[in-house]
């Protein structure tokens, strides 16, 4: 295909490449479709709206609409394929930037800084999250629960990072090790006697997200902590998270392969674009790293030149335990992956690795 069309904020329209190289058995050329248009929608409850409405013709399901959307597929013209578990992640990262912008004011308030670069308190976040309780609320059980960097269906998982229940106890001696305590009212102090309140960001319009961010206030205010939870509009968090560093904690995902970890080399390497937990801007570039970025460097460095699946193997689990030990993002659950598609499109063959419409140029309309 071949871009016709771009309106900001409503489609991008593709059209068929005359020019494409490849051509059926009968010698006609590929691909078969004369054009996509991707829609461009507000939130989900819209793109919801109009797949029943006819606009669209491919749809990723939520866990709670999975079922009504099953039920429907009884008497309308799509099909609902369950794929496995999605390639993406989502997870949870506190800003541990300890530099200044060009002002000479912290990106960060160093009271707050000192919380989220203490591992004991990522640790406690991570202990307090009831991953099970999301997943059977949230994704209506079409998840299981995430603990590593690495998808459920990588080649690459290190299957050595065991899951566990939510901890509350573990948390608040994770908490007590680094000097916070509680006042009379129950509210966590840490040693230099400030209360731990933070502000927690997520995408306004993903429903997902937002109900996951109401989970997760819930759940760290039972350690005493107060979480100002926030959705706001993607472009603005996006600014906040790449371009002014002026965030706290936030709840967002990555897409990913569970064929090739190097890919994730944007988000694990120091320098990275997106190395959110710690992201450093142009002017910030060789400032210091912690000792664990150092080593996600040498261990994604290696394990790009290593050409043998079990030395690569060796380098990607260690960059695992190391996240799985560090918590520089605390990852939530797997999601299984459902997709609708209306049935007039035929040559379709869902795969866990590339989806319903992954040989996009076979497909062709009854």
């Amino acid at each position: 295909m071949k871009l016709k069309e771009y309106v900001p904020g409503q489609r991008v329209v593709f059209e068929r490449n005359p020019n494409y190289y490849v051509i059926d058995k009968d010698g006609k050329k590929l691909p078969y479709l004369d054009k996509i248009v991707y829609l461009i929608v507000g939130d989900i409850n819209n793109q919801v709206l109009k797949f029943e409405g006819g606009e669209l013709d491919e749809i990723s399901l939520q866990g709670a609409n999975v079922a009504r959307f099953k039920e429907m597929e009884k008497h309308s013209d799509f099909t609902v394929y369950n794929i496995g578990p999605d390639t993406g992640t989502m997870y949870i990262a506190m800003n541990m930037n300890n530099r200044k912008n060009d002002k000479g004011k912290y990106y960060v308030d160093p009271k707050k800084q000192v919380w989220f670069q203490d591992k004991n308190f990522r640790q406690a976040v991570d202990y307090a999250i009831d991953r099970k309780n999301m997943v059977f609320n949230i994704a209506n059980g079409l998840a299981e629960p995430l603990f590593t960097p690495e998808t459920l269906n990588s080649i690459f998982l290190n299957k050595n990072l065991k899951g566990y229940d939510r901890n509350i106890e573990k948390s608040k001696e994770l908490l007590r090790k680094s000097g916070f305590s509680w006042d009379k009212a129950g509210h966590l102090i840490d040693k230099f006697g400030n209360h731990v309140e933070f502000d927690l960001y997520t995408n306004a319009g993903n429903t997902e997200r937002e109900a996951i961010g109401v989970m997760v206030k819930q759940d760290l205010e039972d350690l005493g902590m107060k979480v100002n939870f926030k959705p706001i509009e993607f472009n603005s968090l996006v600014n906040k998270l790449m371009a002014s560093l002026d965030w706290d904690m936030v709840i967002m995902g990555f897409t990913g392969s569970p064929l090739e970890p190097n890919g994730g080399k944007n988000v694990w390497l120091s320098d990275g674009t997106l190395h959110i937990f710690n992201q450093r801007l142009e002017k910030d570039l060789n400032s210091p790293r912690y000792d664990f970025e150092k080593r996600l460097d040498y261990l994604y460095t290696q394990g790009a030149l290593a050409t043998k699946f079990e030395d690569r193997k060796k380098y990607y689990d260690e960059y695992q335990k190391i996240v799985y030990d560090e918590k520089p993002l605390i990852y939530i659950y797997s999601p299984i992956r459902i997709v609708a598609l209306r049935n007039k499109f035929q040559n379709i063959y869902p795969t866990s690795l590339g989806g319903v419409t992954h040989n996009i140029e076979e497909i062709f309309i009854k």
